[in-house]
């Protein structure tokens, strides 16, 4: 597993959090909400997405006053910021309405959401 840092950053990554439960429920509603690429998205959803990016921005805070000799704290930081950019992405494809501009933000949204998933994924079984 590793050092005392390891095991306190695996907590943070791993600790069930009833508002990140929440925002995501929110995102999910709201993205629902809107039936195709033209429709209008509630504007929950761009609250939904502030607040995802406040729990994951306070995760990777608290990761980074962690001491770790380990590097899987860099790769959980590497992959909070993917998630952070990812849900940037999604705002703005959502901000800019229907159309090409919206669909390019859209498409990198989830790239680079998924990608940031799989990272904590990743670094939550290293930390095992």
């Amino acid at each position: 597993m590793g050092d005392a840092g390891s095991v306190r950053i695996r907590a943070v990554l791993e600790t069930p959090s009833s508002a990140l439960t929440k925002a995501l429920e929110k995102l999910q509603a709201g993205l629902g909400a809107a039936e195709g690429l033209q429709a209008e998205v509630p504007g929950s959803t761009s609250t939904a997405i502030e607040k995802l990016r406040a729990i994951y921005a306070a995760m990777a805070q608290e990761i980074e006053g962690i001491d770790s000799g380990n590097a899987i704290k860099n790769e959980a930081l590497a992959a909070l910021a993917k998630m952070n950019i990812g849900l940037e992405s999604l705002a703005s494809g959502i901000s800019q309405g229907s159309g090409e501009e919206a669909a390019r933000s859209y498409s990198m949204a989830v790239r680079r959401l998924e990608a940031a998933g799989a990272g904590i994924d990743r670094a939550i079984a290293r930390l095992h």
